[in-house]
């Protein structure tokens, strides 16, 4: 450990570790108490027992095989490009992605159409993710769809499939 405590200027991007708790907490003691040069043994859950992976997103769409998207109100809620991911009952992934905004291709899917490709597609569960003009899939280093800006935006998360589990996981 080289430093501790709060800083105005941002830390070195030399590949370490920024340890954090919430203030007058036990875990807060534990990180104030370090000295440089001390080791320091990391463990983290996601909270569930053998969940390796976790994404965030929202609305959720499907639960329990029922679309569960409810009243949607607002301008995210009309017809737009989509990107979303499910499962299926025997654990199939469904990655979903739907192009929009463009006139005589595709008008999008509001968020209860969306719901009703995934159960289509036999899902029990399914999220919504980003849409919009960073909704593209990619496989295999080919673009699979026709994304709304007319190519692929930038974006900073994304849903990566690669094959066989993380180095140290489980098969």
């Amino acid at each position: 450990m080289e430093q501790r405590g709060c800083f105005e200027a941002s830390l070195p991007t030399n590949g370490g570790i920024v340890l954090s708790a919430v203030p007058a907490t036990g875990e807060a003691l534990q990180v104030l108490s370090l000295v440089p040069g001390s080791g320091v043994t990391l463990r983290w859950t996601l909270g569930f027992a053998n969940v390796w992976d976790a994404i965030g997103g929202g609305p959720v769409l499907v639960s329990d095989g029922l679309d569960v998207v409810g009243t949607c109100v607002g301008s995210g809620c009309g017809r737009n490009p989509r990107t979303g991911v499910g499962v299926s009952a025997d654990g199939k992934l469904l990655l979903v992605v739907v192009d929009g905004r463009q006139p005589k291709w595709s008008v999008g899917a509001s968020m209860h159409e969306f719901a009703g490709i995934f159960l289509q597609l036999g899902a029990t569960g399914a999220m919504n993710l980003d849409g919009g003009g960073s909704s593209t899939m990619v496989v295999n280093g080919e673009v699979m769809n026709r994304p709304s800006d007319g190519e692929e935006r930038r974006v900073s998360t994304a849903v990566l499939v690669l094959p066989g589990p993380d180095p140290g996981e489980p098969a």
